[in-house]
């Protein structure tokens, strides 16, 4: 049977998080936490990374 209520454990999307050093620790942290839990998430950071990166220089070349 499922409860009506949801349980009163802390809710992410009750977390509030601004703009400033606050906010990067919050994501530095956050993707620490997931990259130490799933190791398989550090190929996928590197291909994000070199794909932003490679991104980033075709339009730097392209504003010229």
């Amino acid at each position: 049977m499922k409860d009506d209520f949801p349980h009163s454990g802390i809710r992410i999307d009750k977390i509030h998080v601004g703009a400033g050093f606050a906010g990067l620790a919050f994501t530095i942290g956050s993707l620490a936490i997931f990259l130490v839990g799933l190791p398989v998430l550090w190929y996928f950071l590197a291909g994000a990374v070199s794909l932003g990166v490679g991104i980033a220089i075709v339009l730097h070349l392209r504003e010229r």
